[in-house]
């Protein structure tokens, strides 16, 4: 894991499906290694939320919805500024 943000997310997610599951915990395992087993199937998943999360961003349905502003003047603006000036024509 690169960030401990990453880890914490893995930690959360770990403990939620743990306890989503306690039911399913069998008393033979210990209770540390079945944690730590649901942290290491967790962590690929983890991963593969970050990747598609950063690949998203450029994602062509998430560059339509961006609103980009062209800050250059409009046709009719340069025109009339032309037009003020005397260059036109």
């Amino acid at each position: 894991m690169r960030h401990n943000t990453e880890v914490d997310d893995i930690i959360q997610e770990t403990v939620l499906k743990a306890l989503a599951r306690l039911a399913q915990f069998r008393r033979e395992a210990g209770f540390r290694a079945w944690l730590i087993q649901i942290a290491i199937n967790e962590s690929p998943r983890s991963y593969q939320k970050s990747a598609r999360s950063r690949v998203s961003i450029l994602d062509q349905s998430t560059l339509a919805e961006m609103e980009l502003v062209d800050l250059s003047p409009l046709p009719l603006e340069r025109f009339e500024r032309q037009e003020r000036s005397g260059d036109c024509l």
